[in-house]
Order: structure tokens, then C-alpha cells, then sequence
């Protein structure tokens, strides 16, 4: 019963070009600082300790989304952090012992590499019950069959089942017409590929944000201040419409990235979106 998921496989953005950038790059001084935090805390390294980590989730209320991390995580100090809080409770489930914490923080060693943690009890057990095969799991669910097509060098997977039930009629005009959203992205030959399809409450609302979207393109493609013309917007993104499916492509060359000026380009481009929808 999940209605959000967003999984990210480190194993596989390690093999990417994009990481490879992003380790040379000096001025990523923030995320270095912050990583190193949590190494003399956690006593996990990022980049190297971490296999993959999965977020999913019920609505969009915090208590009832889980976080499941996997990979060379040191069981033994966390649960000497564990022992340091004040409050720490152990509870038997099953062939699991989940542990609660700071009130209302629970988690689990669901194995030897895997660790699972939310602020719901509840959560946890119900995630417990797929893991041990007492519920069903997500491959009988709608959901699966996004995944059936996804490229194996795929590196971030999100998918929303409904956007408009989770927005509660706040946000964007157009997210309050969504419905079903699945985005992807993955490296090949040096090129960054970001997907997303998103589903709309007909076909003629997904023709019209299929013009508007297209029209922002030409828009930046006519602009002639430095903030645009180096984009290249319309031969990196391909955008199709099937029923009240929109489908948009995004290809872009990796090393392009590496372009100081480009995190500026884009935000201008997004408040000008921001703006239509």
C-alpha cells in the first residue's frame, strides 16, 4: 500500500562519469563537511559504506514514510549509540527486534547489511510483514510495471501514485491535475538521462502542458541573454503525449555539468515554469 517510493543505488552512480566529477570538484565544500559529520558519528562512509537507500511512504506526512538503507553499515557502534539515549526501548517482533528511541523514532538491523528506520512503530512492522512474506509486496502492485523497462544503469528510481491525493489541494495548479508520476535517471556515453511520465486527468490536459512545455522551450531558445543560450534546451529534451500520458526525455552531455554557470541557467528557467504552472 505504498504510495511513494524513491530509491538511490550508490553502487551504480559510483560507476557514473557524474560521480567521478563530483569527487574532483573542490567546491563542494558543503556536502564534504556534512559527510565527514556523519562518518565521526555514524562511523559510515557515504560513498564507500552505502549500497543503496530507499525512501517510501504513505501520504506525505513524515511519521508515516521509512527510510531503508543497505550496505557495510557497523551494526556494533550504532547500537552503542543506541545504548547512550536515555529512552532507548528494544521490542520483539517476530524474528526481528526493533528498537525506539527520542520518543518517537523507531528502527531495525533487518540483517547484517540492511538497516530500516521511520517515526512510525507501525510503519516499520508493516514493512517487517512484507519482509517476512506475511503481506504483498510491490510486485503485485500497479506500481510494477514501470520497472519492467528501466535501464540497468539506472541510478534513481521515484515513483508517486497519485500527486493530487498527496498535494490536499495546496501547490502548483498543474500537480492538482496529476496523477500517476515515474521519473528515472541513469549515465550512457558521457550523457546524463533524466525521465518522467507523468499521467493528467485527460488527454487534453496532457496536449496542453505538452504546448506549454514546448513553448518554454522556444521561449529560452529565443531569449538572448547569457542565462539561456548555452543550454540547449531543444535537443536535449524530447517531449511525447499518448491519452493523458506526457512523457518527457532529458539528454545532456556530463561534462556540460561541470559548468559553474549552469545551476544559475537552470534556476531561472524553473522560476519562469514556476510561474506558468
Amino acid at each position: 500500500d505504498t504510495q511513494w517510493m524513491i530509491h538511490f543505488d550508490m553502487d551504480k552512480f559510483k560507476a557514473t562519469q557524474l560521480f567521478k566529477l563530483m569527487e574532483k570538484d573542490e567546491t563542494n565544500i558543503h556536502f564534504k563537511k556534512k559527510s565527514g559529520e556523519l562518518h565521526k558519528k555514524f562511523k559510515i562512509d557515504i560513498y564507500n559504506d552505502i549500497n543503496s537507500t530507499t525512501l517510501f511512504g504513505i501520504g506525505g506526512v513524515e511519521e508515516n514514510t521509512a527510510v531503508m538503507i543497505s550496505g557495510n553499515l557497523n551494526q556494533k557502534h550504532l547500537r552503542s549509540l543506541l545504548d547512550l539515549t536515555d529512552d532507548h526501548v528494544e521490542e520483539k517482533y517476530g524474528q526481528f527486534t526493533i528498537h525506539c528511541w527520542d520518543r518517537d523514532e523507531a528502527g531495525v538491523f533487518v540483517d547484517d547489511h540492511t538497516i530500516l528506520i521511520s517515526g512510525s512503530k507501525t510503519a516499520i512492522k508493516d514493512t517487517l510483514d512484507v519482509i517476512a512474506g506475511k503481506k504483498k509486496n510491490i510486485s503485485s502492485a500497479p506500481l510494477m510495471s514501470y520497472f519492467k523497462d528501466i535501464s540497468g544503469d539506472t541510478f534513481i528510481t521515484a515513483v508517486i501514485d497519485d500527486i493530487s491525493s498527496l498535494m490536499k489541494g495546496t501547490g502548483p495548479r498543474i500537480l492538482k491535475k496529476s496523477g500517476r508520476a515515474f521519473f528515472t535517471a541513469w549515465e550512457k556515453k558521457q550523457n546524463i538521462n533524466l525521465k518522467l511520465s507523468l499521467d493528467v486527468e485527460s488527454p487534453e490536459i496532457a496536449e496542453n502542458m505538452e504546448h506549454v512545455i514546448k513553448g518554454l522551450i522556444a521561449m529560452a531558445n529565443l531569449y538572448e541573454n547569457e542565462t539561456f543560450k548555452d543550454l540547449k534546451l531543444q535537443e536535449a529534451i524530447k517531449i511525447f503525449q499518448k491519452d493523458n500520458t506526457i512523457q518527457m526525455e532529458l539528454t545532456y552531455p556530463v561534462e556540460e555539468l561541470r559548468s559553474k554557470a549552469l545551476e544559475r541557467k537552470m534556476k531561472n528557467l524553473f522560476q519562469m515554469s514556476a510561474v506558468v504552472f
